[in-house]
């Protein structure tokens, strides 16, 4: 196995015929109605320019996030643990705890606890299409939706 390939950085185009990916892409709309509901706040479109959300949520945000999240710590943890329950691999779970347990450093706690379930979600499809390109556009999906409308 190549270096780029442990990482998941190769060619992956069957997760755009993967009904399941649609229906992860459709969650996002989910997750801001809950959003919405809980927080009493209505979506807006952000004063911050759009083209700068739109980049740095790729290339500053899901990319890099998801390189080490998805692309090392999964395959790192998975070749010790290989373990999986109901088609989630036990790397896959330590990684999204390990995830959300980083995003309180910088994050309301609840708002950092709630991302462990996206993290599960990606990682999901990073197993399953053994591929990172998956987790990276549901990555960026999420964070832009959410940093566009509140």
């Amino acid at each position: 196995m190549s270096f780029w390939e442990f990482f998941g950085i190769k060619r992956c185009r069957g997760f755009l015929k993967d009904p399941l990916f649609y229906i992860a892409v459709a969650l996002a709309l989910v997750f801001y109605g809950v959003l919405m509901l809980t927080t009493h706040h209505l979506p807006f479109i952000t004063s911050k320019p759009v083209y700068k959300i739109l980049v740095s949520q790729l290339f500053l945000v899901a990319f890099p996030e998801e390189f080490f999240f998805r692309g090392f710590l999964i395959p790192f943890i998975r070749e010790y643990i290989p373990y999986q329950y109901l088609g989630i691999s036990m790397a896959n779970i330590i990684s999204a705890v390990i995830f959300a347990g980083l995003h309180i450093l910088y994050h309301p706690f609840l708002w950092a606890v709630g991302t462990f379930f996206p993290a599960i979600l990606f990682g999901y499809f990073r197993e399953k299409h053994d591929c990172l390109w998956p987790a990276v556009v549901l990555h960026y999906i999420y964070n832009v939706g959410y940093f566009i409308l509140f």
